[in-house]
């Protein structure tokens, strides 16, 4: 792979895109190892359907969030584009546009909590603890719907503005304090599946606190347009973003069939899989550190509408594939 880079241009025509795939490489496999201290909490409970039963439930919600990461995905570009054409207006409009729709997205997400859930567990076929389990984990988690949404967007905002070493940042900090509070609201103060739900819970705020400390200070324009907000200047990144939502949900579904095909074998195979699933998450998203990488490029290209940059930058993606 390195020699075809080399040959596509030399090791250094390509080095901001290594400067942005790296930190986003540690930043998104922090959160699957996060997962797996969960994961190690979770099964040193008195019962393996404590696991299975909260695995679910946090599969469910994961699930859910994935599909939703085509806002992440559109905001990149957008941004991308704006930090390319240099307009400060441009770069407002691309972070205020997406956090909107975030928004929006978040409350219905959260009011339809109850549908989701019992949508999710129909078809893991989880016997009465580990349904318990579930429960008793989803109904707070699903609180962090908004905020998981509108930092999807704020990742993706600062990705597109080349701040990916500010993102690796947050994320390490954030996905480190959810496993500390994780240890300690189950083993010092005994909360059980509650206590994991609600570090998580936490841990998402204080992450999105911190990015909205970043976009502030990144965000040179503080205005606020609110032409910006009508369904005529949305519809181009609505038709975008339902491109990527149609793409994101036949992925995830294939992953849900998965883990609940597995979760009907018992709750002993519905625990490994939680495992098998984490790992799986560990490798996929530290791919998507190139993918965040090669948005950001091809995005700031186009917003130069530099065409050499363009291509350059699709060469190496097909040099890694």
């Amino acid at each position: 792979m390195f020699l075809r880079l080399l040959r596509l241009g030399g090791w250094s025509s390509h080095s901001r895109l290594f400067a942005l795939a790296l930190p986003m490489i540690l930043a998104n496999i922090t959160t699957p190892l996060v997962g797996l201290v969960d994961t190690a909490v979770l099964g040193r409970m008195e019962s393996s359907a404590i696991l299975a039963g909260a695995s679910v439930a946090a599969f469910v919600f994961t699930q859910v969030i994935w599909v939703c990461g085509f806002l992440r995905m559109s905001t990149t570009g957008t941004s991308a584009q704006a930090f390319g054409d240099g307009s400060l207006a441009l770069i407002a409009k691309s972070l205020w546009q997406s956090l909107f729709l975030a928004g929006i997205l978040g409350i219905v997400l959260l009011i339809l909590q109850s549908p989701i859930f019992l949508l999710g567990v129909r078809f893991a076929d989880l016997d009465s603890q580990a349904l318990t389990a579930a429960k008793d984990y989803f109904q707070i988690r699903a609180y962090s719907f908004p905020l998981a949404i509108i930092n999807l967007v704020l990742v993706g905002w600062l990705v597109g503005q080349q701040r990916a070493k500010a993102v690796m940042l947050v994320q390490v900090v954030g996905n480190s304090l959810n496993a500390l509070l994780n240890l300690t609201f189950v083993y010092a103060f005994h909360l059980g599946v509650g206590g994991v739900a609600t570090a998580t819970l936490l841990a998402e705020l204080v992450m999105l606190l911190a990015y909205s400390s970043i976009c502030a200070s990144k965000l040179k324009s503080r205005e606020v347009n609110s032409a910006w907000f009508r369904i005529k200047a949305l519809v181009p990144l609505l038709t975008t973003n339902a491109n990527m939502f149609l793409r994101n949900l036949l992925l995830q579904i294939c992953l849900a069939f998965v883990t609940f095909q597995g979760a009907r074998y018992g709750i002993l195979a519905a625990g490994i899989n939680a495992i098998l699933m984490q790992f799986f998450a560990l490798i996929a998203l530290g791919l998507d550190g190139i993918a965040y990488a090669v948005e950001a490029q091809i995005g700031q290209a186009k917003g130069r509408a530099d065409r050499t940059a363009f291509a350059n930058d699709d060469n190496i993606l097909q040099a890694f594939v």
